[in-house]
């Protein structure tokens, strides 16, 4: 069985396929890369289940695949929850994860260790040639650090991100103990439990 996860962001596609390994099952992950899927879409919706529903509604009709999607981004408190479903154009569209790091943590500069909370969502919606969707949502809570730890690791605000109970960014864990604690991994460990149902 094949089933596209609607990115091209190969430390995402990374992850899935760790999160997809508990699934005992003959399925075959393709990215929009390995498709050669280049057609763009538009994620105007002001939520993260609009955003995600967009880019499964179109991969979905145009593959014909089974299509999972997601939208996902950080949610800082003092800043009214921003960047939110702009996270990843928040420095501009092809800003470096050094300018979006440092952009935000330039936007919270003043505040206080106790005004920094955050939280990462993702949520997942998949939908299939027979129209038949699941739709699942994971946060992970923390705050946010004062500076830039281990950026050559994880997704792009994980260097400043230290989750609850922890004293580490999310980019200091290796690639396996990120998925059991962040954002994605909540959501599609939830995801997964649907979509065995639908197996």
């Amino acid at each position: 069985m094949k089933v596209v996860i609607a990115t091209t962001n190969q430390g995402k596609f990374k992850q899935y396929k760790e999160l997809f390994k508990e699934l005992n099952t003959e399925i075959e992950l393709l990215s929009l890369t390995d498709i050669n899927y280049t057609k763009e879409v538009i994620e105007n919706a002001d939520t993260f289940e609009g955003n995600s529903l967009l880019k499964a509604t179109q991969v979905c009709k145009d593959t014909g695949l089974i299509t999972i999607a997601d939208d996902s981004g950080l949610c800082v408190d003092a800043l009214n929850g921003a960047p939110g479903v702009y996270t990843a154009r928040y420095a501009g569209k092809n800003a470096t994860k050094l300018e979006s790091l440092n952009l935000l943590l330039n936007n919270m500069v003043n505040l206080k260790n106790e005004e920094r909370t955050a939280h990462f969502v993702c949520v997942i919606t998949c939908l299939c040639p027979n129209s038949k969707k699941i739709v699942s949502r994971g946060e992970c809570h923390g705050h946010i650090a004062n500076e830039i730890m281990n950026i050559n690791e994880g997704i792009t605000y994980d260097p400043i991100f230290i989750p609850n109970g922890y004293n580490k960014t999310l980019s200091m864990f290796s690639a396996e103990e990120r998925v059991q604690i962040n954002h994605r991994g909540i959501a599609t460990r939830k995801f997964i439990k649907e979509f065995k149902k639908l197996l």
